[in-house]
């Protein structure tokens, strides 16, 4: 090994020199290649709101390990918030439902909110904060959403927001994503508590405020969504008049809904088609 040195017609050995305390050396970061924008946070949760996570692209790849895909529920208002930012695609941000959370702006920074609008306020200065803008928060502020998602607003039950320089949490299975039932990724694997804070991974874009997402840039998002049924194994046991039934009427969602799946439920169910499942089969979870 020792005839490969570059610099083998020189001997091993040392270099004599005084004692005496070690010199200092040159500040440097710990990740170089993450330069984080601040040691301090840069927001800090006040009051976590229904349901907040730390959400990227998921975990896609991991399904034959057990691990649900798990990501941004909503992948095109994820991808305006991370594109009006100027950050990687598949930079974490923050995936609101139904009611958003409160935060202060410990340190200046810009934002993207995209998806439902949740009526997000910064109270110090009395500004709403509207969806598909890039907005400057002053430090001191606070962020405020000030109504809740419900069955009759226009953009649906989550929003989104992206912080200039992306969210710094650890990637667990290539992904950042907040497993819950699991209990990984994100922050602990848990939705947002009081007291965390959020702080950008690298340096962003501070001058992407006033960059927007032109709503007519939709792709003609409509109020009402169809939700599209495929026929099962079953059908032919329970007939096409459980299906009839299954389609017809209007259906409401528990509140035992979660990531995972939306429950529903109406009064006049038709139980005549139920059937027993079959020991040994189960439904593999495709999404907490």
């Amino acid at each position: 090994m020792a005839a490969h040195r570059p610099n083998r017609p020189q001997g091993l050995g040392y270099r004599t020199r005084s004692a005496g305390a070690p010199g200092a050396r040159d500040a440097s970061p710990v990740r170089p290649d993450r330069p984080l924008a601040s040691e301090q946070s840069v927001l800090e949760v006040l009051a976590p709101g229904v349901l907040s996570t730390i959400q990227d692209g998921g975990r896609p790849n991991a399904a034959h390990l057990g691990v649900p895909p798990c990501g941004a529920c909503d992948s095109w208002s994820f991808a305006i918030a991370n594109l009006l930012m100027g950050n990687p695609a598949d930079a974490p941000v923050l995936e609101i439902t139904l009611a958003g959370p409160e935060l202060l702006v410990r340190e200046t920074c810009t934002i993207a909110l995209t998806g439902s609008d949740l009526g997000a306020t910064s109270v110090g200065e009395g500004r709403p904060l509207t969806p598909g803008i890039a907005h400057t928060l002053w430090a001191g502020s606070t962020v405020r959403f000030e109504r809740a998602a419900s069955a009759d607003g226009p953009d649906g039950a989550r929003a989104y927001l992206a912080l200039a320089g992306g969210i710094d949490v650890p990637r667990v299975l290539g992904s950042a994503s907040t497993c819950l039932v699991g209990g990984f990724g994100g922050i602990d694997g848990r939705a947002l508590q009081p007291g965390d804070v959020l702080v950008p991974a690298r340096l962003g874009d501070l001058s992407a405020a006033g960059r927007a997402w032109r709503p007519a840039n939709r792709l003609g998002l409509v109020n009402a969504s169809p939700i599209r049924v495929v026929p099962g194994p079953h059908l032919e046991t329970v007939g096409m008049a459980a299906l009839s039934a299954l389609v017809a009427g209007d259906w409401r969602v528990q509140t035992e809904s979660d990531r995972m799946a939306v429950r529903l439920c109406r009064s006049t169910a038709n139980r005549s088609c139920c059937l027993p499942i079959t020991r040994r089969s189960a439904a593999i979870p495709s999404s907490p």
